[in-house]
């Protein structure tokens, strides 16, 4: 796809509300809005990319993102995750077709869920590795009709006063240089924030989790470079396991934000103290373990000559990486009793939490506020 540039410019008593990376979770894009309250009759809304794939609801997804911008001032960016269906339901040539498809049938081997068995559900026709695409893709052309042109006609980058919205990464701020490019560098550069300029607006992106983007932090709240003028939405909703959905409010020069998190919640029922020296953090840059040590549900890990306690549905071994450990910290939270968290695993020995998207042990008595979350399987990392 080429690079399409938006412009606008937004009131200065008008709310904007952002929001990047929803992956299929249309449920809890729902919550979000109307956590922020979301009017559509004055508010704006900017969605930077990944409607799509990870989660179980892409198409109802899509379809609620097309009706917001029928209703509303709505303006959606592309991502790297949206591109795999257009792609594929609008290309005539035969090679990218069948790399297409051999990227879907990767997603979901790894994923165990992806849009096309959405769109095979609702055409009627079996999943398969092996399935006729050709007969497939060409009865999704007419059925999808509405949702091709809808993600032909997305933006790749949202131009304002204020702040530049991108998937994925921006080189430099001379826009009419990028318009009409191929945008992929645009929307599948990963790990940006490490090597991004220093801008005079405010660029705002996603696409990179920002659990993977602190050192010695487990958070997934969102990132604020003041020295960059540089802030990253994606809450890892639905690729990490501690993963949120974020959003940042703007209104004139007032700027806050919110999430919503799809974990069960729990009640603290004493005061912990929290961690008094600097926490170990693993992540997936780093996941490399050389050894551990099942106990039930709790394995012992060895991570630089220090010893972890980590969930032990955490630790897995596969042929290409050998033993790795996710994402997880042996921080302790500091809890006030009463205090309501967010239960990312139980375990015998204490449960790994979330406490205002900042990732923790917490080691006391508790109570749920929630019912069971049902699981519907799939691949976290």
């Amino acid at each position: 796809m080429l690079t399409k540039i938006g412009r606008a410019v937004f009131a200065p008593d008008q709310r904007v509300l952002v929001t990047s990376d929803i992956h299929g979770h249309c449920d809890q894009l729902r919550q979000l809005l109307e956590k922020a309250s979301y009017a559509p009759e004055k508010d704006v809304l900017v969605i930077v990319g990944d409607m799509l794939e990870k989660g179980w609801q892409n198409l109802e997804t899509l379809r609620f993102v097309m009706h917001l911008s029928e209703t509303g001032k709505v303006y959606t960016l592309i991502g790297n995750a949206d591109t795999t269906l257009y792609n594929l339901l609008t290309t005539e040539n035969a090679d990218e077709r069948r790399k297409l498809a051999d990227r879907i049938n990767g997603g979901k081997r790894y994923w165990s869920w992806t849009v096309w068995d959405e769109v095979c559900g609702e055409l009627g026709i079996p999943y398969a590795p092996d399935m006729d695409y050709d007969e497939a893709i060409a009865r999704a052309r007419v059925h999808l009709k509405k949702e091709i042109e809808f993600l032909g006609n997305t933006l790749t980058i949202l131009d304002t006063p204020e702040y530049i919205f991108v998937h994925a990464s921006l080189p430099h701020e001379h826009l009419d240089e990028l318009e009409g490019t191929d945008n992929w560098p645009l929307i599948k550069t990963d790990a940006f924030y490490g090597s991004a300029p220093a801008f005079s607006r405010w660029v705002v992106t996603g696409h990179w989790p920002v659990p993977l983007m602190r050192e010695t932090l487990q958070s997934a709240n969102p990132v604020v470079d003041e020295k960059r003028n540089l802030i990253c939405l994606d809450g890892g909703c639905g690729v990490k396991r501690v993963g949120q959905l974020n959003m940042m409010v703007v209104q004139g020069k007032e700027r806050s934000f919110l999430f919503c998190d799809s974990h069960r919640r729990f009640r603290a029922l004493a005061d912990q103290a929290g961690s008094t020296e600097e926490s170990v953090y693993i992540k997936w840059t780093t996941r490399f373990i050389q050894g551990a040590e099942p106990m039930g549900d709790v394995t012992r890990i060895q991570y630089h000559g220090k010893t972890l306690r980590v969930p032990s549905t955490f630790v897995s071994e596969n042929p290409w990486d050998g033993m790795i450990c996710d994402d997880v910290t042996d921080r302790r939270l500091t809890v006030h009793s009463g205090e309501i968290l967010y239960c990312i695993e139980p375990t015998s020995q204490g449960l790994f939490c979330k406490q205002d998207g900042v990732c923790g042990w917490y080691d006391g008595p508790y109570e749920w506020t929630d019912p069971p979350i049902p699981s519907r399987g799939g691949m976290i990392q």
